[in-house]
């Protein structure tokens, strides 16, 4: 377990920790001091328009993408003599190819976020690290970290080979 910011302790006063979690491989557990000041979940639906004689068309629905996450978490270890490069590392190591699948393509980790109730599995997409602090002899402090995962929520655990299936 990598522990970001060193407690296990909610930003809000809560014990609920925000969590990412590799599903494979090492199963790297990534914990949060703090949770996220918000999130934005969004996801796209194809429909195919077939032109009819009347006025509009007719609608079908062709398919659905994968669903994006997005959120911002603070990183902070200002009130003791940490520093955050490990768990910068490891976290970015969450993006790196880990395995060859049996098509012979690499691809990343697949990762369960969670948060109290809200869970979402999927795989980092994307991620920004923004060093606001530093230590006296330059180890990072307070990072805000972006992160955008495309995945899915709102249903079972998907396994890794059921959920890359479909890519």
């Amino acid at each position: 377990m990598v522990n970001f910011g060193f407690s296990a302790i909610g930003g809000s006063g809560s014990d609920t920790k925000f969590t990412i979690k590799e599903l494979e491989g090492d199963a790297v557990e990534h914990v949060f001091k703090f949770n996220p000041t918000s999130m934005k979940l969004s996801r796209s639906v194809e429909w195919q328009q077939q032109p009819t004689k009347e006025l509009g068309a007719q609608t079908s629905f062709k398919q659905t993408k994968l669903a994006s996450l997005s959120f911002s978490v603070l990183m902070d270890t200002t009130d003791n003599d940490e520093s955050l490069h490990d768990a910068l590392q490891s976290l970015y190591m969450s993006t790196e190819p880990t395995e060859m699948t049996d098509d012979e393509k690499y691809r990343p980790p697949l990762c369960h976020m969670q948060w109290n109730e809200f869970n979402f599995y999927g795989v980092i997409k994307s991620l920004e690290y923004e060093y606001k602090m530093f230590s006296a002899t330059g180890d990072p402090k307070r990072v805000m970290v972006a992160i955008v995962m495309d995945g899915a929520t709102y249903g079972n655990a998907p396994s890794p080979d059921d959920f890359f299936a479909g890519l």
